[in-house]
């Protein structure tokens, strides 16, 4: 996938250059580097793993695709099953499918681990400091599973 970061000044004489030219019928490309390749861009929209079976797609097929995670995982293993155990949610997580159960329990139980009281903490590093603890996304994101599984009560606590 081909990157192009562009400085303030180079952004602001396109702009430049495209308000002058309307009058004139013609406007200059954006990336005057890049081609006009239709069929390249159609063909990025499709899903390549969608390429490597036939039929409907369904968890079984794609689980095999794909090596299982291996490593230290990031927070007490038994800690989190216990606590995606405990959750009781409304509805009852029942999607069909006995891993894809399981990957939301234990994607619900990861929010409080993630969570410093009611902030969220973003990432490491430089992401570690505290004014990245409010990162709006995260606090959507968070609100939307918990009031999809009836966790309301966390949901509006963070929502305040």
């Amino acid at each position: 996938m081909k990157c192009s970061r562009w400085s303030r000044r180079r952004f602001l004489g396109k702009c430049a250059a495209l308000s002058a030219v309307p009058a004139l019928g013609w406007t200059p490309p954006l990336h005057s580097d890049e081609t006009d390749d239709t069929a390249a861009w159609l063909d990025s929209l499709e899903d390549p793993v969608r390429k490597r079976f036939p039929g409907k797609p369904d968890l079984d097929t794609i689980l095999g695709l794909f090596p299982r995670t291996t490593g230290e995982p990031a927070f007490d293993p038994d800690e989190i099953a216990s606590k995606a155990k405990a959750l009781h949610t409304t509805p009852e997580i029942n999607t069909g499918h006995p891993f894809l159960d399981r990957s939301v329990r234990t994607g619900l139980a990861h929010i409080d681990a993630t969570f410093d009281g009611d902030r969220p903490k973003y990432g490491v590093g430089v992401y570690e400091r505290p004014e990245h603890d409010g990162f709006p996304p995260t606090i959507i994101a968070t609100i939307d599973a918990l009031s999809a599984w009836g966790l309301d009560e966390r949901a509006a606590t963070l929502f305040r």
